[in-house]
């Protein structure tokens, strides 16, 4: 592969491990959302409480939306740092001259988190069959994430 090509493959990737840092992922959401398909609407309805759009598809189906958005927060807190620095040092030889050699000296400081807050949007649209079961379901924004099944 050319570095030019590995770079951008990189880089396309990063979004996708930052997704995956806190363990959960688009993947987990789907897995989340399968084990509904086949369930009755009224199931849904006292899962997810009342939804913020009805309506019928284009083919006649029953539909409705759930805004699942959630506000992820943090921060406000230190973290504690270890680095080095070098230090000059001096001593005395057996000759009583002075002399000097350079140390690496631990130093321990703190790094400040600051508090943050985020808006994560996902909206998920269940489609019902004739008899009111979920025949499937689709989703759309970046707080459509669950933690992973195994």
């Amino acid at each position: 592969m050319p570095p030019v090509s590995r770079i951008i493959a990189f880089l396309i990737g990063l979004p996708l491990l930052g997704a995956c840092a806190d363990g959960e992922s688009q993947v987990g959401f789907r897995q989340k959302m399968d084990r509904w398909v086949g369930m009755p609407a009224e199931a849904v309805a006292l899962n997810f409480g009342r939804p913020v759009w009805e309506g019928r598809s284009p083919d006649g189906r029953r539909t409705v939306q759930y805004d699942l958005s959630w506000t992820e927060s943090g921060g406000g807190y230190s973290l504690p740092v270890m680095d080095s620095k070098i230090v000059r040092r001096t001593y005395r030889n057996e000759n009583g001259n002075r002399r000097s050699y350079f140390d690496f000296v631990p130093v321990r400081s703190e790094r400040y988190v600051a508090p943050y807050s985020r808006q994560r949007r996902c909206l998920t649209t269940f489609y019902f069959t004739d008899a009111g079961r979920v025949a499937t379901y689709a989703h759309v924004g970046d707080g459509c994430v669950a933690p992973e099944q195994s």
